[in-house]
């Protein structure tokens, strides 16, 4: 044996001395782990190694295994070690043990041995180390093979040695029944159902001669299939559900109501698995538990199957129904999710009277509120006013006490729900009907319910406001101003009943509240109140605007403009003012009047907002104003420069005071973003004044507007790194165009021509582009025509450089370029018709090109003509050698015609022959005269 090995004994034995003598958990966890790192290490032994050190040294590995165990269940026992040290040390035990050897044929040492690796295994799965636990199963399992072994092994036919095999086959049985269960709870652990339910079936062969195991493995069956529900697997739920239930089948003191627990459960697990593929079985299921033992919840969830099947017969639905609501252990609260469940898959009818009977069942009950509460929503939805307001009067009479405050809030909403339907049905009467109902029920406390009792008040004075029962109105409203002081809706309604009577001071006396209150606000910072405020106080405008009251709402607003110093309430008018501007389409005033009158509103915000800006330092309530004001009002005149686009004076008004606001919210991407697209349509619609303006000078004037907006926008670009020449971005393209324009248009040449550079050394600027440039360029009043005839130019090279040249644009640009080339009516000089002949080459060479097909006929035509044109100008002219060259172009591209060909082809031929005939006499005389 080597000589290592032996030390290793000695270490382990001197180790599980100190464990047995300490009694520190930590210290024990220590020694624990060197104890299981020195079991390993002896398992790394070569076989020869280890069986020799087994035969020699079993019994002192045997005997630490034994301690060890010993002190696993005597510091267990007094709770001095957590259950993973304890399952850590019987592990350890077990692990010892199987390495001694010295079970090999000792059936009481084997035995003992497989009950420390399944124990061991059990005190892992308490603590949900399920992997662990398979470890010492798997020692487990091969222990119990050999015991197998030694009890299936031939024996004489001694009668005494038959009975001592048929009792240790007992216990064997026994012990494997315990490892298969523990297998399935490892399993289970591990979330594979499916292996677990294989152990099971393992198990239960061993019953037979277990039959008080039977209860066990029900239970444990159970106990899965509960835990699946839990963590909604439904299909492994089902499985292990059944399983229990077919095992308690056979189990003598598994009693019925745990049979019909379990097939409740199994009912449930089908619905939840797939409540229309296995209805059928749920309900088999819950009918077969409640035939073993009624149970309240068995005869909902019979309810409940039913009305999941939708073709239930009424008389079976109406039978289970009966069978629920009459259980003698039925408690109100799942009455009331049977009736609920009714209500839900419409059996209106049932329902009511099932509620109808349970309310009349449980009245004495502490907790009959909660059905009184139900029975009245199922009036009030099927519309039964009449049996719903009864029953109301009935719970204020006699019940109220019984209500618990969830259910006396559950009432107030249904009752404030009837309430508010009968006064969006303009039935302000029976809205009031209802609001008193309320009211009568918040009289008690009504210190706690102040706020409420406001509200309802208000509510109730809307109502006697549209019955024009101003009188009562007013009552309520000071009801409701005494409780809660500081409301807002209760000075608007003031201000309603006021315009309502034509009092103009109440009027813009209760304004004038709400504008204080608006101070107040402005300085708790609260956005959402302030919010209301506006809607409000714009409401409180509109309606005097509404009953012709104009007077009243702008000067009200306007006053306050003028005497406050206060800035949020001076925004807060703004903007109730530019809504009224907005909101005033149904009266005849002029629209165009109006605009400007919400763009002086605009300009005035402006100087408001720009005085907190460059204010420093900023409070936070400031800032919060600046940037809720300038996005607000930013919208404002985004939606007026949209909806005033044909009217480019207003359009580019707009669009410039949107990007002020701009200017004063945040500087991140978004908000440049929408700063670039304000001053593009700005600059767009100063281009549309520019070209409108009668007058010279207004004309100049908005052409440097155009220039001031786009460059204004270049910068903005460049700061979101897009640059005007940046590429997938229309921007760019728009703004060159507006540039170009402008400059043009002001005669600026030495500009023009920085762009031409640009735009000629730059691959981003496409075709259409570069010709859109060259016809600005001689749009009237601009006239640069060598401009235009570069842009052509480089129009026409991009065309030809192009793998996939559109020979019908290539030709209008052609066209074009040849005509300012030639000029119109008149014989052409000598550099022009230089520059014209290049551009019939390149012509030629598309129509001589292999999608020559594509060259529309009527263009050829054209060239065609202006080229004979150009040579018959010419011949006028006495130049008769260039009339030949030109004449000679003509009748080429005439060769080219197809369909066209026999209009031309006989009079130009005939024509051809005598221009050739006098160009021949022409030179013929010259050599006489010479």
């Amino acid at each position: 044996m080597v000589m290592g090995s032996t030390d290793a004994v000695h270490e382990l034995e001197s180790l599980v001395d100190v464990l047995c003598k300490e009694d520190e958990e930590e210290r024990c966890e220590g020694i624990a782990d060197q104890l299981m790192e020195l079991s390993h290490s002896l398992h790394k032994l070569g076989c020869e190694v280890l069986h020799q050190l087994v035969k020699e040294r079993g019994a002192q590995i045997e005997q630490c295994a034994v301690m060890l165990w010993n002190v696993a269940v005597s510091k267990n026992t007094g709770n001095a070690i957590g259950d993973v040290l304890n399952a850590k040390i019987r592990h350890l035990a077990s692990n010892l043990a199987f390495t001694s050897g010295l079970s090999a044929k000792n059936f009481t040492v084997q035995k003992r041995h497989v009950m420390m690796a399944s124990k061991a295994a059990s005190a892992w799965i308490d603590c949900c180390q399920f992997s662990m636990a398979e470890q010492c199963l798997s020692l487990a399992l091969e222990g119990l093979e050999k015991l197998r072994n030694q009890v299936q092994a031939p024996i004489n036919s001694l009668p005494e040695k038959k009975d001592w095999a048929d009792e240790k086959k007992k216990e064997v049985d026994r012990e494997a029944f315990k490892i298969f269960c523990f297998k399935a709870k490892a399993a289970v652990g591990q979330k594979q159902h499916t292996h677990g339910l294989q152990w099971v079936e393992r198990a239960r062969p061993l019953l037979n001669t277990l039959i008080t195991e039977v209860s066990v493995l029900a239970r444990m069956c159970y106990n899965f299939g509960v835990d699946a529900v839990k963590s909604k697997l439904p299909q492994h739920a089902v499985e292990w559900l059944r399983t229990s239930f077919e095992l308690g089948k056979e189990c003598h003191d598994f009693d019925n109501k745990l049979q019909a627990k379990s097939l409740r459960l199994l009912a449930a697990a089908y619905l939840d698995w797939d409540a229309v593929e296995y209805c059928q079985k749920a309900l088999n299921a819950v009918s077969l538990a409640n035939a073993e033992h009624t149970h309240p919840f068995g005869l909902h969830l019979k309810v409940k199957i039913l009305l999941l099947g939708d073709s239930a017969d009424h008389k079976i639905l109406q039978a289970a129904v009966e069978e629920a609501i009459l259980h003698q252990s039925l408690s109100v609260d799942l009455a009331v999710e049977t009736v609920k469940l009714l209500a839900k898959h419409d059996k209106t009818d049932i329902a009511q009277t099932a509620c109808r009977r349970l309310t009349s069942r449980f009245m004495e009950a502490p907790d009959v509120g909660k059905l009184l509460v139900l029975q009245l929503e199922l009036l009030t939805r099927n519309n039964k006013h009449q049996q719903a307001r009864n029953l109301v009067d009935e719970i204020i009479a006699d019940h109220r006490s019984k209500l618990e405050s969830s259910e006396l809030r559950h009432l107030h909403t249904l009752i404030w729900e009837q309430a508010a339907a009968a006064f969006e049905n303009s039935d302000f009467s029976e809205a009031i009907l209802w609001y008193n109902f309320s009211l009568s029920l918040l009289t008690e406390n009504a210190e706690m319910e102040k706020p409420n009792i406001a509200k309802l008040q208000r509510n109730r004075a809307s109502s006697y406001i549209n019955l024009r029962q101003y009188q009562k109105a007013e009552e309520a409203m000071r009801e409701a101003e005494r409780n809660d002081p500081t409301n807002l809706y209760t000075y608007f309604l003031w201000f309603k009943v006021a315009i309502y009577k034509e009092d103009n001071n109440g009027a813009v006396a209760a304004l004038q509240k709400l504008g204080s209150v608006a101070s107040v606000e402005a300085g708790s910072c609260n956005e959402e109140n302030i919010e209301e405020i506006h809607s409000l106080i714009s409401l409180a405008a509109q309606l005097a605007f509404e009953w012709s009251n104009r007077k009243v709402a702008i000067s009200a607003l306007e006053s306050l403009v003028k005497c406050s110093s206060d800035i949020q309430q001076i925004l807060t008018c703004y903007r109730c003012l530019t809504r009224l501007r907005l909101t005033i389409s149904g009266e005849k005033l002029d629209p165009i009047m109006e605009a400007d009158g919400v763009a002086s509103y605009l300009e005035s915000v402006l100087v408001e907002l720009n005085s907190i800006a460059v204010r420093e330092p900023k409070s936070p309530s400031e800032t919060d104003v600046l940037k809720n004001e300038a996005a607000w009002f930013m919208k404002v005149a985004w939606n007026m420069a949209i909806e005033h686009s044909t009217l480019s004076r207003l359009a580019h008004l707009f669009f410039v005071k949107c990007s002020k606001f701009c200017e004063l919210l945040s500087n991140d991407s978004s908000n440049l973003g929408r700063q670039k697209t304000c001053l593009i349509m700005a600059a767009a619609a100063s281009l549309q004044m520019a070209r409108e303006a009668q007058d010279n000078n207004d004309k100049c004037a908005a052409f440097k507007k155009v220039l001031e907006h786009v460059y204004s926008c270049q910068n903005i670009c460049t700061q979101l790194d897009s640059g005007v020449s940046g590429k997938g971005d229309r921007a760019h393209m728009m703004l060159l165009l507006y540039e170009f324009e402008a400059l043009a248009k002001l005669g600026r040449v030495s500009e023009l021509d920085q762009i031409l550079k640009k735009v000629l050394s730059s691959s981003a600027y496409d075709v259409k582009t570069i010709k859109t440039l060259a016809d600005l360029a001689m749009e009237p009043p601009a006239n640069h025509k060598q401009l235009s005839k570069r842009l052509l130019h480089a129009a026409i090279n991009k065309h030809m450089s192009s793998n996939d040249i559109d020979i019908k644009i290539c030709s209008k640009t052609l066209q074009n370029a040849i005509r300012l080339c030639l000029g119109e009516g008149h014989s052409p000089d000598t550099t022009g018709r230089e520059e014209a002949w290049h551009l019939y080459q390149v012509a030629i060479k598309l129509l001589q090109s292999e999608k020559k097909d594509s060259y529309p006929e009527v263009d050829i035509v054209w060239l065609m003509t202006k080229a004979w044109n150009t040579g018959i100008y010419s011949f006028s002219s006495g130049e008769y050698s260039i009339a030949d060259v030109w004449c000679c172009l003509g009748m080429e591209l005439m060769s080219y015609l197809s369909a066209l060909k026999a209009n031309y082809e006989e009079k130009m031929n005939s024509l051809f022959a005598e221009i050739q005939t006098k160009i021949k006499d022409s030179k013929h005389k010259d050599s006489l005269e010479e």
